[in-house]
């Protein structure tokens, strides 16, 4: 008896554990939620929002990040409401909340890998208080606190001289593939661009600017992280501010340039005046890169 009765306990005791088990199994999992995020930069981050004293760089009123999570599968607009700080309707999570900042609009989802698609234009008009739109950034966080990290890399030019800019175009020398759909991955800790199929050889920016001999006029160009194994053309567009000739010139780079993400590379300032080519005489130097390339 002694035995049988010991046998029963040790059934009655497994039975009670499996039905624990069962219970913890089927218990709700605990969801976190959020309605506002707090939205920074990486330290090397740049973005088409404006500069802060030149150096510093602050959302813009009007900015909208997308939010979504790995329990949320479509991406909820985030609206910046002030001091670093977005709102929208609740997201809710269990581990990571992931979010991208895309001024042109257009991008798609994958909630499976992670990542988004969207379009990098090859026609940019020019703008000179912010970098070339759209400036893809991306961001992950287990928590409401979001550190933006930059996707592409910006390349600044700046021209002097007395000549009005109507076009300005951008162009790998080997013919590689600077613009249109991309992929993202949001789970990487180095976020790059990967364009699909073919993609656009050249990037054209449409300018209305008279340039000024004093005080040079800067315009931006993003490039995804690439190698240009033989460098790249800048070539520019307008006319005499008084005659209305027009011109058309070129500005090469013909070395090795492998842009990095969130860098931004600085060229000399050029004075237009003095490449355009004056019969009988050879066109002016090739574009020099102004020191290192920087964070901002």
């Amino acid at each position: 008896m002694k035995k049988i009765f010991c046998s029963l306990l040790a059934i009655l005791l497994v039975a009670v554990g499996c039905t624990n088990e069962e219970k913890l199994l089927d218990r709700p999992v605990m969801r976190k939620s959020v309605t506002s995020v707090k939205a920074s930069f990486e330290e090397s981050a740049v973005t088409r929002t404006h500069f802060l004293d030149d150096t510093k760089l602050t959302w813009d009123a009007g900015d909208v990040i997308q939010v979504f999570s790995d329990l949320q599968k479509n991406a909820s607009p985030f609206t910046y409401q002030g001091n670093d700080v977005f709102s929208g309707e609740a997201v809710n999570y269990d581990e990571t909340i992931y979010a991208f900042y895309n001024p042109a609009g257009y991008a798609v989802v994958d909630w499976e890998t992670k990542t988004v698609q969207a379009t990098f234009p090859n026609s940019l008009v020019h703008n000179p208080d912010a970098y070339a739109d759209p400036t893809f950034m991306v961001a992950r966080s287990g928590n409401s606190e979001l550190k933006f990290m930059q996707t592409v890399s910006i390349l600044k030019f700046s021209l002097t001289g007395t000549k009005h800019i109507t076009k300005l175009a951008l162009a790998g020398n080997n013919g590689e593939a600077i613009a249109g759909v991309g992929t993202i991955d949001l789970s990487s800790d180095e976020p790059v661009v990967i364009f699909d199929g073919e993609g656009e050889t050249s990037i054209v920016m449409q300018a209305d600017v008279t340039l000024d001999m004093e005080s040079p006029t800067s315009f931006y160009f993003q490039l995804p992280e690439m190698v240009l194994e033989a460098g790249f053309t800048l070539t520019l567009e307008g006319d005499d501010a008084t005659t209305g000739d027009t011109f058309k010139v070129e500005k090469r780079l013909d070395n090795r340039f492998v842009p990095k993400r969130a860098y931004v590379y600085s060229f000399t300032s050029v004075d237009v005046d003095d490449i355009i080519p004056v019969e009988g005489e050879a066109e002016g130097e090739e574009l020099p890169v102004n020191d290192e390339p920087y964070y901002v």
